[in-house]
């Protein structure tokens, strides 16, 4: 059987994630915001999905 208890985060030199962080994860059981992407390919994704969705669109009505 897997154990899925929550177990808090014990670490004296996280590289990562901040003390602050750490300790909002061990008291809320989550870590939130995190950067996933940096700004430029945020912005790159955006451009993809608007071009995406205006090109399938447009193949909706053209149908």
């Amino acid at each position: 059987m897997i154990d899925l208890a929550f177990k808090p985060v014990i670490n004296p030199e996280p590289a990562h994630l901040s003390k602050a962080q750490i300790d909002a994860f061990n008291r809320l059981g989550f870590v939130a915001p995190i950067d996933v992407f940096d700004a430029q390919q945020a912005r790159a994704n955006v451009a993809y999905f608007e071009t995406r969705q205006r090109t399938e669109s447009a193949a909706c009505f053209h149908a």
